[in-house]
């Protein structure tokens, strides 16, 4: 299908699964070690088969995917910087162009959804990405925002947001493979 139609499927996969496929659990088990990062590489490996089911047959990429992933994520807490927002833009980052690097050997692979579809999900899955680094600069300076006594209806509020618009992409993306199998 092509380059950046692979690029577009490996990014919105690495969205969904970074942000609103990320539980408080799964979060919490990453934190007690490397097995904890076992669940989270595994739902990146299965949004990325569900956006190109042709990866079953590159396995050997699957697997890159998964531990380029992984190392990605467990090298985190050795930056320096980890929870702040500058930590945050360059895991995103690694991640990117760890996913540009993966997606040259896959480019003849076919992803479910035509390019013009996935740059509008990547458009939507990009927004709870924004969330969380607005967030994480909220509590770098947090007299950016105004702190009253709504602050926690305005986190509800956030969290609501956050996994409405983050889950409305894999809503779609299900959608697409209910009508596959019809």
């Amino acid at each position: 299908m092509g380059f950046t139609s692979v690029l577009a499927s490996l990014l919105l996969g690495h969205l969904l699964a970074d942000f609103p496929l990320q539980t408080n659990g799964i979060y919490k088990l990453k934190q007690k070690g490397l097995i904890g990062h076992i669940p989270h590489v595994l739902i990146h490996m299965i949004m990325s088969l569900v956006l190109l089911p042709g990866l079953i047959q590159r396995f050997n990429l699957l697997l890159l995917l998964g531990t380029g992933h992984f190392i990605i994520d467990v090298l985190k807490p050795y930056w320096g910087f980890e929870r702040t927002s500058k930590a945050f833009v360059f895991d995103q980052g690694l991640h990117a162009l760890f996913l540009l690097i993966i997606a040259r050997p896959a480019k003849d692979l076919s992803p479910i959804l035509p390019l013009y579809i996935l740059v509008f999900l990547l458009f939507v899955a990009f927004v709870p990405a924004l969330l969380m680094y607005f967030s994480l600069r909220n509590k770098e300076n947090p007299h950016a925002f105004s702190s009253t006594q709504s602050d926690n209806k305005w986190r509800h509020l956030f969290h609501v947001v956050y996994h409405i618009i983050g889950l409305f992409p894999l809503y779609l993306v299900m959608l697409r493979w209910m009508t596959l199998a019809i």
